[in-house]
């Protein structure tokens, strides 16, 4: 897919609203099948497939939601740190009933987020479990501040990474679970080593030139190679 496309900045998805422990979360919700859950990173929000979530058309049901405290999403008064952001999106999996046969698509914070709710629910598919040392302390909150919309995707400051790989090597060389990752020139968080142990143990593509908010610079190379990727499952 030739990423000179055009990269719209439209966002033309119905919004839909769950109540999550006395909050509102919005999500889109497109297609129907199996559930593909899109979880996006901080400060950010369901904005960001947008140009990738079409790609799937007639594949399965695109879920994407905006995080507690992000998009138009409800901003109660709690922290927003990891362990709250994981709380809420338990328990939105869990009110949506998306639990089963899920395929997680995941950035930044969301990987933290989707890797744990993995392995607290590695029973669900048939999967060994991963070790789980993503917490709180591991990842310092960065609480968003009330007015931060879907504009973050265009001049939002992303907070810090933090790597992922390293901490579930062991799992992810294991398990029999398919994978697949995107990688751009210019990573935080995955450094040449662990960009050298994915490219045995991982199905990669390379998108060349990048930062941070891929899905911004390569969205339609991702959705394609992605939608090829889910439909040999």
């Amino acid at each position: 897919m030739d990423d000179t496309e055009e990269i719209s900045a439209a966002f033309p998805f119905e919004s839909k609203y769950i109540d999550v422990h006395g909050s509102k979360m919005d999500y889109i919700d497109e297609g129907e099948g199996d559930p593909i859950l899109f979880l996006h990173g901080n400060p950010m929000s369901s904005y960001l497939w947008r140009n990738i979530v079409p790609h799937h058309s007639g594949q399965g049901r695109c879920i994407a939601p905006d995080l507690i405290g992000m998009g138009q999403s409800d901003h109660p008064d709690i922290a927003c740190r990891y362990d709250d952001q994981y709380r809420y999106l338990s328990g939105f999996i869990e009110n949506l009933g998306i639990g089963s046969n899920v395929t997680l698509v995941i950035h930044d914070w969301g990987s933290g987020l989707g890797f744990r709710w993995a392995h607290d629910h590695a029973a669900r598919r048939h999967a060994r479990k991963p070790p789980s040392p993503v917490s709180d302390d591991a990842c310092p909150g960065h609480r968003v501040a009330d007015g931060q919309r879907r504009e973050l995707a265009l001049d939002g400051k992303p907070a810090d990474n933090f790597a992922v790989v390293e901490a579930y090597r062991q799992w992810l060389t294991e398990t029999e679970v398919p994978k697949l990752l995107f990688h751009g020139n210019g990573g935080v968080a995955i450094k040449e080593p662990e960009v050298a142990w994915c490219r045995e143990n991982l199905d990669i593509v390379d998108l060349g030139d990048g930062i941070h908010f891929l899905q911004e610079t390569h969205p339609h190379t991702i959705g394609s190679e992605l939608s090829t990727w889910y439909a040999g499952l």
